[in-house]
Protein backbone atom coordinates (compact mmCIF):
# COMPACT_ATOMS: atom_id res chain seq x y z
CA UNK A 1 0.00 0.00 0.00
CA UNK A 2 1.37 3.36 -0.74
CA UNK A 3 0.34 6.12 1.60
CA UNK A 4 0.37 8.31 -0.98
CA UNK A 5 -2.97 7.20 -2.28
CA UNK A 6 -4.42 8.19 0.87
CA UNK A 7 -6.04 11.02 -0.04
CA UNK A 8 -9.37 11.33 1.38
CA UNK A 9 -10.27 12.79 5.04
CA UNK A 10 -12.93 10.31 6.48
CA UNK A 11 -14.74 10.56 10.33
CA UNK A 12 -15.83 7.35 12.14
CA UNK A 13 -18.29 7.39 13.47
CA UNK A 14 -19.31 4.06 16.05
CA UNK A 15 -22.88 2.83 16.87
CA UNK A 16 -23.95 3.77 21.01
CA UNK A 17 -27.47 1.99 21.91
CA UNK A 18 -29.05 4.53 23.80
CA UNK A 19 -32.02 3.50 26.29
CA UNK A 20 -34.80 6.45 27.12
CA UNK A 21 -36.95 6.32 30.12
CA UNK A 22 -39.99 3.76 28.76
CA UNK A 23 -36.66 1.35 28.12
CA UNK A 24 -37.11 2.11 24.59
CA UNK A 25 -33.41 1.24 22.28
CA UNK A 26 -31.73 3.50 19.68
CA UNK A 27 -29.03 3.78 17.82
CA UNK A 28 -26.99 7.20 17.76
CA UNK A 29 -23.86 7.50 16.54
CA UNK A 30 -20.37 8.88 18.34
CA UNK A 31 -17.52 10.42 16.69
CA UNK A 32 -14.72 8.15 16.94
CA UNK A 33 -12.05 9.67 15.25
CA UNK A 34 -10.67 10.27 11.72
CA UNK A 35 -8.94 8.04 8.84
CA UNK A 36 -7.19 8.93 5.44
CA UNK A 37 -8.52 6.42 3.02
CA UNK A 38 -8.50 5.76 -0.63
CA UNK A 39 -11.88 5.71 -2.61
CA UNK A 40 -11.15 2.35 -4.86
CA UNK A 41 -14.61 2.00 -6.11
CA UNK A 42 -17.84 3.47 -6.71
CA UNK A 43 -21.54 2.60 -8.41
CA UNK A 44 -24.85 4.32 -7.63
CA UNK A 45 -27.79 2.79 -9.43
CA UNK A 46 -32.03 4.09 -8.23
CA UNK A 47 -33.98 2.06 -6.41
CA UNK A 48 -37.47 2.18 -5.21
CA UNK A 49 -39.22 1.71 -2.06
CA UNK A 50 -42.82 2.79 -1.42
CA UNK A 51 -43.40 4.40 -4.84
CA UNK A 52 -40.49 6.29 -4.06
CA UNK A 53 -37.33 6.95 -6.19
CA UNK A 54 -34.13 6.78 -4.10
CA UNK A 55 -30.65 7.19 -4.85
CA UNK A 56 -28.26 3.92 -3.94
CA UNK A 57 -24.55 4.41 -3.91
CA UNK A 58 -22.13 1.84 -2.77
CA UNK A 59 -18.75 2.78 -2.20
CA UNK A 60 -15.45 1.00 -1.32
CA UNK A 61 -12.57 2.81 0.80
CA UNK A 62 -8.84 1.38 0.99
CA UNK A 63 -7.54 2.35 4.36
CA UNK A 64 -4.41 1.65 6.59
CA UNK A 65 -5.12 -1.91 8.80
CA UNK A 66 -4.20 -0.09 12.17
CA UNK A 67 -7.40 2.28 11.53
CA UNK A 68 -10.48 0.77 14.16
CA UNK A 69 -13.57 0.44 12.71
CA UNK A 70 -16.22 -2.36 12.32
CA UNK A 71 -19.45 -3.90 10.79
CA UNK A 72 -22.31 -1.74 11.63
CA UNK A 73 -19.99 1.35 12.07
CA UNK A 74 -20.66 4.34 9.97
CA UNK A 75 -18.33 6.84 8.20
CA UNK A 76 -18.83 10.59 6.71
CA UNK A 77 -16.36 11.75 3.89
CA UNK A 78 -15.08 15.46 4.97
CA UNK A 79 -14.76 16.34 1.27
CA UNK A 80 -18.28 15.79 0.20
CA UNK A 81 -20.01 15.40 3.18
CA UNK A 82 -22.52 11.99 2.08
CA UNK A 83 -23.27 8.97 5.25
CA UNK A 84 -21.81 6.01 4.40
CA UNK A 85 -22.66 2.76 6.50
CA UNK A 86 -20.08 0.22 6.67
CA UNK A 87 -21.41 -3.71 5.96
CA UNK A 88 -18.39 -5.44 5.24
CA UNK A 89 -14.63 -5.02 6.56
CA UNK A 90 -12.31 -6.99 4.20
CA UNK A 91 -8.57 -7.49 5.99
CA UNK A 92 -5.47 -7.65 3.80
CA UNK A 93 -2.68 -8.12 6.19
CA UNK A 94 -0.16 -9.54 3.49
CA UNK A 95 -0.54 -5.66 2.38
CA UNK A 96 -1.42 -3.74 5.49
CA UNK A 97 -4.48 -2.52 4.78
CA UNK A 98 -8.11 -3.12 4.60
CA UNK A 99 -11.11 -2.71 2.80
CA UNK A 100 -14.55 -0.96 3.91
CA UNK A 101 -17.60 -1.64 1.90
CA UNK A 102 -19.95 0.87 2.59
CA UNK A 103 -23.76 1.75 1.23
CA UNK A 104 -24.70 5.56 1.60
CA UNK A 105 -27.30 6.51 4.27
CA UNK A 106 -30.34 7.77 2.72
CA UNK A 107 -32.14 9.18 5.93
Amino acid sequence: MKAGRLNNRLTLLRPVAVTNDYGEQKTTYEAAGYCDAERANMAGNRSEEVEEHFPDYRANWVTSIAVTVAENWRLQDTETGYLYTVTNVVLNRRRGMKTLICTRVNE
